[in-house]
């Protein structure tokens, strides 16, 4: 998280998602741990008890299946990483810092992107 601070990427563009045991537990999206601002989100997007968090990153406009691997990856004790970028050039400065951080897979949301703003997860 230091070196996308580094970046000029601010509290308000990072989020960060840690499976636990005994932790926030929203309804369909299970155990763990998150800061920033992906947990509103997820929040708005998953109403259905069973949903889990691939449907909450599907509906935020990722790929369903990239989102049900981040959500398998979450499950075997990975973490999650957003960025919010902007622009092309912010997109592509979290993507080399997320690769550079070890991320397994770095995804970007489609919904987002079209609207002028990129969503990147990155699971490692």
């Amino acid at each position: 998280m230091r070196r996308l601070e580094a970046a000029n990427f601010t509290d308000d563009h990072i989020s960060v998602v840690f499976p636990t045991t005994g932790a926030l537990r929203l309804p369909g999206l299970g155990a763990f741990i998150a800061a920033g601002p992906i947990i509103a989100a997820l929040r708005r997007a998953t109403t259905e008890v069973t949903a889990g968090i691939a449907a909450g990153l599907a509906a935020l406009g990722f790929c369903p299946a990239q989102a049900q691997r981040c959500q398998a990856r979450l499950e075997d004790g990975n973490y999650l990483l957003s960025v919010h970028a902007s622009s092309d050039g912010e997109a592509e400065r979290a993507r080399q810092i997320l690769t550079l951080m070890g991320a397994q897979e770095i995804c970007a949301s489609a919904a987002v992107a079209e609207s002028g703003a990129f969503g990147l997860a990155g699971v490692g």
